[in-house]
């Protein structure tokens, strides 16, 4: 039987990922290539080159993801790039570059740990943050620098935590194809939303920055497989498994406790049908261990602030609404019923200082985040401009896998849309509440991005279906050539982004 990807991918363990990272992060640092590159013009001389071999591979995307033969290599090419991408950019680019509340917040938080081995004794700055990131960052960093001698420099511990999110962004990207897998996803279509996971911007982004949103999403993502393994058979070891991940998540960031109510509603389901099969009982013992697995360990730190600095469990750190980040002065048709193109013509970058408009706000921070990058015009507004067709070509994709997919996988056809708009809906009641600039920013609902690529993955894999039946309509040969040919501008764009920014 010939060897699929997945199958390849299980030698590609985290141990060996992690391995691969900490390696070219010692070799670039213990011999200070950034350094020695940035005093010459071709400082990312070996970026582009790689870029160029990237760009040369997706050329030929269109016309080979239509052979299924072939499909192996492009998927093998895609996570190559993705994970070259993701490596590269938070090799060359240092913590403090393009950084979230690192400055007296994430920094402080690790230097605490890794100085006084222990936790933080108050909540104030962004010691209020769930410890798991920095606790796994501070070890991490601690060993990376032992290795390199620079143990007494605060700037390299910090940049050394880099690696954690590094490894997140990478691990969520070969998370991937393993639930195309579970959801029975046709491989003939896997690309795309491969494609979508490997080349979105934003996914590169948090791979070089110091702080634990690229850790809840890998978390997220890895609670999403097993959840879905759990939903098929319902067996301890998966139980165990999917309790400490929760766990760990909700110990990482509070918020990945939303990905918890859709875990909790599906055991609910099976919960329901055990009772009607008068087979209760291990239902019951299974959720058990469940509760008093993940509670513990993913609330103890809640409990902890709760007790001592009678912090919300809820808590989130207080913005003034006298700050210049403050936009809830705005109705809330302008701030959430439509995407305000006249703001995208005006800029293309998102500002949260001066947007208002969140469904825009999304389009433009899922490619570039909060910040503005020297590159050509034509290439970020084609970024942003592609970014946002292939938003509304996966809405109506959405749309057409809940109301015409009857043969997908209910967990494909019901489950995913369900959790994407629910963790919409989460942000847009956060932003409701907390109606400020910074809070509209992409990266806190980041795996909406991926359920958007099962969608058009679902759409293109039909319209294939239509296409060799000799039945195909002019929309499903619209949109099996525009959904690869947006997906193959739109990495391709991508990846000349990764190559020229510093």
């Amino acid at each position: 039987m010939k060897q699929t990807i997945e199958t390849k991918l299980k030698l590609f363990s985290p141990v060996i990922l992690a391995a691969v990272i900490i390696l070219c992060y010692l070799l670039t640092e213990g011999l200070k290539l950034n350094e020695v590159l940035l005093l010459h013009e071709s400082a990312h001389l070996i970026n582009v080159l790689m870029g160029v071999l990237i760009i040369i591979g997706l050329l030929v995307f269109h016309c080979r993801v239509r052979k299924t033969g072939q499909t192996e290599e492009l998927i093998r090419l895609i996570l190559f790039a993705g994970l070259v991408m993701r490596i590269g950019y938070m090799l060359y680019t240092d913590a403090y570059t393009r950084p979230h509340d690192i400055s007296g917040g994430h920094d402080s938080y690790i230097l605490q740990i890794i100085h006084n081995a222990r936790l933080p004794q108050d909540n104030h700055g962004q010691f209020y943050q769930q410890p798991v990131y920095y606790v796994i960052s501070a070890i991490v960093s601690s060993i990376v620098n032992a290795i390199l001698g620079t143990s007494a420099d605060k700037y390299a511990l910090v940049n050394a935590a880099k690696i954690v999110s590094c490894f997140a962004s990478c691990s969520v990207l070969l998370m991937t194809p393993k639930i195309c897998k579970e959801l029975d996803l046709n491989r003939r279509a896997q690309p795309i939303v491969l494609a979508v996971t490997a080349f979105l911007p934003e996914f590169y982004l948090l791979a070089g920055r110091v702080g634990p949103d690229s850790l809840s999403i890998y978390f997220m993502i890895l609670a999403l497989l097993l959840t879905i393994r759990w939903f098929k058979n319902q067996t301890f070891p998966v139980t165990i498994q999917l309790a400490v991940v929760y766990g760990l998540a909700i110990s990482t960031k509070i918020s990945c406790a939303v990905f918890a109510i859709f875990t909790a509603v599906l055991m609910l389901i099976r919960l329901v049908q055990a009772i009607k099969q008068k087979k209760a009982a291990p239902m019951l013992a299974k959720l058990g261990v469940f509760g008093c697995i993940s509670l513990p360990l993913g609330m103890w730190y809640c409990i902890r602030n709760l007790v001592r600095f009678d912090q919300a469990l809820n808590y989130v750190y207080p913005i003034p609404i006298t700050s210049d980040l403050y936009c809830g002065d705005h109705s809330f048709a302008s701030r959430f019923l439509w995407f305000d193109l006249a703001n995208l013509k005006a800029n293309q970058y998102a500002s949260p200082w001066n947007d208002y408009n969140y469904p825009m706000y999304l389009v433009k921070s899922s490619v570039f985040g909060e910040f503005k990058f020297g590159i050509p015009d034509w290439v970020s507004y084609g970024l942003v401009l592609v970014n946002f067709a292939l938003i509304l070509i996966s809405l109506l994709a959405m749309i057409y896998v809940v109301v015409c997919c009857t043969h997908a996988k209910p967990m494909l056809r019901f489950g995913i849309p369900a959790l994407w708009m629910f963790l919409y809906g989460f942000s847009v009641n956060f932003n409701i509440n907390y109606p400020f600039g910074c809070t509209m920013d992409f990266r806190y609902i980041v795996p909406t991005a991926i359920f958007g690529g099962l969608c058009l993955s679902v759409a293109y894999n039909n319209s294939l279906e239509w296409y060799q039946s000799k039945l195909e309509s002019l929309a499903a040969k619209t949109v099996r050539c525009v959904i690869p040919c947006l997906t193959a501008v739109f990495s391709a764009l991508s990846v000349y982004m990764y190559c020229v920014i510093r």
